[in-house]
C-alpha cells in the first residue's frame, strides 16, 4: 500500500521534515499562533470550541487552544490537526504529496450566526479532498478526509494580512 499523502504525529521533528519549520520553543500550545500557522503557509480555519464553532481565515480567528476540543488549519494541500485528548492537547500533521489521488466534494455550510451580516464575510461552502488509498488487494478506499478550503460570501473581503 502506498499513500499519496504524509500523516504524522503533530511534533517538533514532523513539523521540521513537513514544512521545513523548525523552532526551539516548540509546544503544541504555540503553534497554535495566527502568525506561524499562516507562516507555515495554512489560511483557512474550523475551530471547535466549548461554546462555539468558528469557520474563519486564520488571521481572523481568535485561537483559543484552552476552549478548543478540536481545530483544523489547513490549505489546499496541507492540514494541521489538533484536538483535545482527556485535557491534553495533541495533534497530526498532513501533507499532500506531488502525486496525489484524491476526489473534491462542495458541501454547503449551516448558517451559526443568525440574520446575515453584510459588513462581514461567512463561510457558506466548504471544500472537503478525500484521499484515495489502495489494499494489499487493490481494493480502493477513503484513507483519509481533510478540509480543503472555505468559500465566503457576503460583505467585503475582510481576511486580515
Amino acid at each position: 500500500m502506498i499513500n499519496n499523502y504524509y500523516l504524522k504525529k503533530l511534533n517538533k521533528k514532523n513539523l521540521k521534515e513537513a514544512f521545513d519549520y523548525d523552532w526551539e520553543d516548540f509546544s503544541i500550545e504555540k503553534i497554535l499562533d495566527n502568525n506561524r500557522l499562516k507562516n507555515l503557509g495554512l489560511i483557512y480555519c474550523i475551530i471547535y470550541n466549548y461554546d462555539s464553532v468558528i469557520t474563519e481565515y486564520i488571521s481572523n480567528a481568535d485561537i483559543d487552544y484552552k476552549n478548543i476540543i478540536e481545530a483544523r488549519f489547513f490549505n489546499e494541500e496541507n492540514e494541521i490537526r489538533v484536538f483535545n485528548d482527556e485535557g491534553k492537547i495533541t495533534g497530526t500533521i498532513f501533507k499532500e504529496l506531488e502525486v496525489s489521488k484524491s476526489r473534491t466534494d462542495t458541501y454547503f455550510l449551516y448558517p451559526r450566526y443568525g440574520e446575515k451580516n453584510n459588513d462581514k464575510m461567512y463561510a457558506n461552502k466548504l471544500v472537503v479532498k478525500k484521499y484515495i488509498d489502495y489494499d494489499d488487494d487493490s481494493q480502493a478506499y477513503i484513507g483519509y478526509v481533510k478540509p480543503s478550503k472555505l468559500i465566503f460570501t457576503g460583505g467585503e473581503n475582510n481576511e486580515a494580512n
